[in-house]
């Protein structure tokens, strides 16, 4: 083939071709099919000289099958055309896509083609885009030739790239407004002819089979909404503006719905009007919302109007938007006029303060609480309210507005005033009365506490210096009446240790329970000695939060209790512990004394409360001023007990930091 065009092998002839118009590379490839392999071979080394895609096809059908997958254009010897394989060729290019015209070149022989030949050329007829080249010819010709029918190519690719576009943009337009149940129509106005889509009709609850008729429409309307509607829809052509319109429609079943219906009227170069074409949407769900919404406004309007108090809302940002009369019968204001805000009202030493505290809750979305004071008209000064106001928040979490009210709370206020007032003159007057009793009952103890001691002590001399002038019966009365003088001192000292602890201020702060253990037990030495009592602590024992003379004093009853009350001919063993539970500390005092029955548990913790008065000495006091102190430093008490087992006491006190 090669040979046959008479083609230098060396000569140059590289040129810009039209290879990067493709977007594919198989879309710009020439098929080439010659007479042998190595007329082909040639031909495509000649044409990629040129900057042309060429592939070798060995046969009409490799040719045909690549056909198929895309090329630019195909390249014939006419002696590899036979009249069976032209067949499958001219079968293939009557398949092509509406857009597709592929172009074949044919090389036909110089001079006169042979009748065969011409009959063979002929089928291709309307089928085939074909350029017919004659030999001889210049290389230059056949490559432009080419470089023609490529680009021809080339515009039909571009062609169908366009309806691609136009199919996708069509699918996606489609997509979208089915998907926001908007349905296209249009109307001829000349012929008053309608075309709905299936979604318009579906608006109208219509089926995609049913017809529908510019009369049906009308039908369809209801009667009420029919001349606006038509009114609307003449307006827009008369003056070329956009057609809106909001009409109820009686679909099939008998069911009321509202339709949006909006269009646009497109008219010929002359300005006659063509057609109006637009959109509908069914709108009924909307509407009855809008409906409820206005019903539910209209019957919050009677309710904040008949309430007491002022009631006000206000949009996301702050800004209020409405208010009840009751808030213009208070400040005078017309009712008329837009809602102004209430805090240019506000009492001047509460102004800075209110604004804060509602920036702070419009920032934060946090409910709003603030007492303040508003003028009052008819008193001519100003009155005390209690503002609230919350937040309303859509599904998102996000506010949409807030709901407040104002409550009168001017009488609340003024009495507060006056009983706090009342409460400082009463509490002075109280602290007065109980130092007066604390001077009186140091007096009392005082006076009550001499005698005592003179009893005491004379008794004491009487056995010392005339106890052999008496008989046994003599020295048993003497003995009774020291002992009794004695406790009845003891007595009367505990009651005021007892008084002072509930009433004098008791400051708290970190002690060391250690060293308050230390000085206590140093205290009940001899007393441990005489019981032989054993005291075993298990150390650490944490600090706490507390008072250390009071807590020296809980200790020292709670130790003395622990070895005192216990069985004859029992020796008295002690232990002490402590346990963490949270931030708190609990100190254990266990003994192996008598115990305590679970019914008298409660008991001991008060006042003159004594289990065992003739078997052990104590004022039952004791106790109860343990209970005391640790109520006072913030702690509480309680036992574990049962009778002939001994007694674990313990005390729970706020924990330090070491």
């Amino acid at each position: 083939m090669i040979e046959r065009l008479s083609i230098s092998k060396t000569s140059d002839i590289r040129r810009p071709g039209i290879a990067a118009a493709f977007n594919v590379e198989g879309e710009k490839r020439i098929l080439v099919l010659a007479p042998t392999a190595n007329d082909a071979a040639l031909t495509v080394g000649f044409l990629r000289q040129a900057s042309l895609h060429a592939e070798v096809c060995c046969d009409m059908y490799d040719l045909c099958h690549r056909v198929n997958q895309g090329c630019g254009a195909v390249l014939l010897a006419e002696e590899a055309i036979g009249s069976a394989s032209v067949a499958v060729l001219v079968q293939t290019l009557g398949n092509q896509p509406s857009w597709s015209d592929i172009p074949v070149a044919i090389i036909t022989s110089g001079g006169e083609a042979s009748q065969t030949h011409l009959r063979q050329l002929s089928v291709f007829g309307p089928s085939g885009n074909v350029t017919l080249i004659e030999r001889p010819f210049r290389p230059s010709t056949l490559i432009s030739t080419l470089e023609v029918v490529l680009r021809f190519r080339q515009r039909q690719y571009m062609v169908r790239d366009l309806l691609q576009e136009s199919r996708e943009s069509k699918q996606h337009l489609e997509f979208v407004l089915k998907a926001g149940g908007l349905g296209t129509w249009q109307m001829d106005l000349r012929t008053k002819v309608v075309v709905w889509s299936d979604t318009c009709k579906a608006n109208f609850g219509l089926q995609p089979k049913d017809e529908i008729t510019f009369d049906v429409l009308m039908k369809m309307i209801h009667p009420e909404d029919r001349d606006r509607m038509v009114r609307s829809m003449n307006r827009s052509i008369k003056s070329g503006t956009d057609y809106h319109a909001e009409y109820r429609i009686t679909i099939p079943n008998g069911e009321i719905r509202w339709i949006n219906s909006n269009g646009r009227v497109a008219y010929s170069e002359a300005g006659a009007p063509l057609h109006l074409a637009g959109v509908t949407h069914n709108i009924t769900e909307r509407k009855r919302a809008e409906l409820a919404l206005l019903e539910s406004e209209s019957r919050f309007r009677e309710l904040a109007d008949a309430m007491p108090q002022v009631v006000w809302s206000a949009r996301a940002d702050g800004r209020v938007d409405y208010y009840n009369k009751r808030w213009f019968e208070l400040t005078g204001l017309n009712q008329s006029s837009a809602p102004e805000g209430w805090i240019p009202l506000l009492h001047p030493e509460d102004n800075p303060k209110c604004i804060k505290a509602w920036k702070h809750s419009v920032s934060t979305d946090e409910p709003f609480e603030f007492e303040c004071r508003f003028p009052d008209r008819e008193r001519g000064d100003y009155r005390w309210y209690m503002i609230r106001a919350l937040p309303i928040k859509d599904e998102q979490g996000e506010v949409v507005r807030w709901f407040g009210t104002c409550t009168d709370m001017d009488e609340q206020k003024r009495w507060a005033e006056k009983l706090e007032h009342t409460v400082v003159e009463r509490t002075a007057a109280l602290q007065q009365t109980i130092h007066s009793l604390e001077t009186f009952n140091y007096s009392i103890a005082h006076d009550l506490r001499a005698p005592l001691r003179a009893m005491s002590g004379f008794s004491e001399a009487v056995l010392q210096d005339y106890k052999s002038k008496l008989d046994d019966e003599g020295v048993e009365y003497l003995e009774r009446i020291r002992r009794s003088a004695v406790r009845m001192d003891r007595l009367v000292s505990d009651i005021l240790d007892y008084g002072r602890l509930a009433q004098q201020e008791i400051p708290l702060e970190t002690v060391n329970v250690e060293e308050v253990l230390s000085k206590v037990l140093a205290d009940l030495h001899s007393e441990m000695q005489k019981s032989e009592a054993t005291i075993q602590v298990q150390e650490p024992l944490p600090p706490v939060v507390a008072n250390a003379s009071v807590l020296n004093q809980v200790l020292l009853n709670l130790v003395s209790n622990a070895f005192k009350f216990v069985a004859d001919g029992t020796t008295p063993t002690v232990r002490i512990r402590s346990e963490r539970i949270g931030d708190r500390v609990r100190l254990w005092f266990e003994d192996n004394g008598i115990g305590i029955a679970l019914e008298h548990q409660e008991k001991i913790f008060e006042i003159f409360q004594q289990l065992h008065r003739s078997e052990y000495s104590g004022t039952g006091i004791g106790l109860a001023l343990v209970k005391k102190g640790v109520e006072r430093m913030s702690g509480t008490i309680g036992v574990e007990s049962k009778a002939g087992h001994g007694s674990s006491f313990w005390i729970e006190l706020p924990g330090a930091v070491s």
